[in-house]
């Protein structure tokens, strides 16, 4: 299967040389690395032209970016070996002005699909076309300044990918071979009757639409300050909460059927993205316990809490419908609550007040 890194950056040399460092270490070999620049003054380019031209300085600015200035490893970087051969990974970049964050991930969502084209001075050209054959099966977003927390990350990933759609490919198989004796039987009972033709599935169709990880996140200082594992499959998650998508695989078709984002929003498009695809959609995304990145937490989502908290707010009354809202807007606290109390074991203290108090109410509603 093939992987496509979409990584963005603006004036960010120093965090964009250790994304390509740390994508330049997979073992994978299946990786095509999609940077989009925005133009940057500050010598990005020049750290993107010497990592597309020149193999060894990937590999060495990998073994670099995982020592400090006095020769002491730095903690908040993978432990583990380079890879030891040299990789073969693809490089494709655009350097060229951009309207923001979300058009330069569409322009490198659109690169992935084969629906937009590199032209040979690095800027590019939209494609008025289907979906390529040759477009990647998972694309990835992978910000300037985040790593990959491993250098065969990758690897693991894709192995357990393969493993999970051949688990579901199993599982389906199974329930048609159910359906399909059920089908004979009737066919048996009144011959007028044929039977439904099933076909069995295959892996690639059962492939999970998005495969997730775990993101750790560092401060500037280089510090862990927390690490997001599996996130709850409901409307209630996405309302409030989000899937990262720095440590999330995302099928390709997935972009032809919900779109790509929404560049009207400054920092909420991915969220806005997701609360369509899984909050209100139809795709349940698949988790496995592995660290996939390490994030940068000093983004633009991070420290502007107002405009995100606005932004949000804009598109649960644009996606949502007014009576699901009033009730999530006025219930989802509480729903917290209650979360948080099972998981303490506490909940049958509550439990066990509500019935007195629903005894109580009907008393007093019989005198």
């Amino acid at each position: 299967m093939k992987l496509s890194i979409v990584t963005i950056n603006y004036n960010n040399a120093e965090g964009l040389r250790k994304t390509l460092a740390s994508v330049a270490s997979q073992t994978y070999a299946d990786i095509e690395h999609i940077i989009v620049d925005g133009g940057s003054t500050d010598g990005s380019v020049e750290i993107i032209r010497e990592y597309a031209d020149n193999e060894a300085i990937r590999l060495e600015g990998y073994e670099a970016m995982r020592q400090e200035k006095n020769g002491k490893a730095d903690d908040t970087l993978p432990n583990c070996p380079i890879a030891q051969s040299p990789n073969r990974h693809e490089i494709r970049w655009i350097s060229e002005p951009d309207k923001g964050i979300y058009n330069a991930m569409n322009k490198g969502i659109e690169v992935a699909l084969g629906k937009r084209v590199v032209n040979d001075d690095h800027t590019s050209s939209p494609l008025a076309s289907r979906l390529s054959p040759l477009a990647s099966d998972y694309i990835q977003i992978l910000n300037s300044g985040d790593i990959l927390a491993a250098d065969d990350v990758t690897e693991r990933m894709m192995a357990s990918l393969e493993e999970k759609a051949k688990q579901q490919h199993q599982q389906q198989n199974t329930n048609n071979h159910s359906v399909m004796e059920q089908h004979t039987i009737t066919a048996n009972e009144n011959t007028a009757l044929s039977p439904h033709r099933l076909i069995a599935s295959s892996p690639k169709e059962n492939r999970p639409a998005i495969f997730y990880g775990n993101m750790i996140k560092v401060n500037a200082q280089g510090r862990v300050v927390g690490k997001s594992g599996y996130t709850e499959y409901s409307l209630r998650q996405f309302y409030s909460s989000t899937l990262n998508h720095d440590c999330a695989y995302i099928r390709r078709d997935l972009f032809e059927e919900y779109g790509l984002y929404d560049e009207q929003l400054k920092i909420v498009s991915d969220w806005k993205w997701y609360l369509q695809a899984i909050g209100l959609g139809r795709v349940k995304p698949e988790y496995v316990d592995i660290d996939v990145t390490i994030f940068d937490d000093g983004g633009i989502s991070e420290t502007n809490l107002a405009l995100r908290n606005a932004e949000r707010r804009k598109v649960l009354e644009e996606v949502m419908p007014p009576a699901v809202l009033w009730d999530y807007d006025t219930h989802a606290f509480e729903m917290e609550q209650m979360k948080r109390l099972r998981r303490w074991k506490l909940y049958g203290i509550v439990y066990f007040i509500e019935r007195v108090c629903f005894k109580l109410e009907k008393w007093f509603c019989r005198r």
